[in-house]
C-alpha cells in the first residue's frame, strides 16, 4: 500500500506538490518560508530566541501599564474584532477580495482604532466610536479594493 501523499503547506496554487516525505517537508519548508526560505537552523534558532524575549518583555510592559485583567481582555477582544471583522466577513461571504486588501484592511482599520481611542481618551465615546471608526474604514478598504481592482477571467 502505498504511503500516503500530502500537499505542502508552503506549496502555492499551480505548482506541483512537493515530493519530500511530510516528516521532511515539514522541517525544512513551513518553517521560514514566508520570511527567509534559505534561513538555517542556527539562524532560526536566534531569530526565536529573540523573538520570545521581545514579546516576555512586551507582556511584562502591558501587565504594567493594565490595571486589570478585564482591561487587557476588553482591549485586546476590541482589537480583534475591529480589525479582523470586516476582512473575515467579506473573505466568507465573496470570493472577490483579495489577500492584499485583507492586509490593508487590517493595517488601516488599527491605525484607526488606535487613533480613534487616542483622540477619545476620557470620553463616554471612546468605549465604542474607536471599533465603529475601524471596522468603517476596513470596509471602505473593501469597498475602494473592490472598485479598482482588475479582474481575473478563468
Amino acid at each position: 500500500m502505498p504511503a500516503p501523499t500530502f500537499q505542502c503547506l508552503t506549496c502555492h496554487e499551480g505548482q506541483t506538490p512537493c515530493s519530500e516525505p511530510s516528516a521532511t517537508r515539514y522541517r525544512t519548508k513551513s518553517r521560514a518560508s514566508c520570511v527567509t526560505p534559505s534561513a538555517d537552523d542556527r539562524t532560526l534558532l536566534r531569530v526565536s530566541r529573540w523573538t520570545s524575549v521581545g514579546a516576555g518583555l512586551l507582556g511584562v510592559g502591558l501587565a504594567i501599564v493594565l490595571p486589570t485583567v478585564v482591561d487587557a481582555l476588553k482591549t485586546f477582544y476590541g482589537i480583534l474584532t475591529a480589525t479582523l471583522f470586516v476582512p473575515l466577513l467579506a473573505g466568507l461571504l465573496s470570493s472577490r477580495p483579495s489577500a492584499g486588501q485583507a492586509r490593508a484592511a487590517v493595517l488601516v482599520s488599527l491605525v484607526v482604532l488606535l487613533g480613534a481611542r487616542g483622540a477619545l481618551c476620557g470620553s463616554p465615546l471612546a468605549s465604542w466610536v474607536p471599533s465603529v471608526a475601524a471596522i468603517a474604514a476596513a470596509t471602505a478598504v473593501f469597498a475602494v479594493g473592490g472598485l479598482t481592482a482588475r479582474r481575473v477571467t478563468a
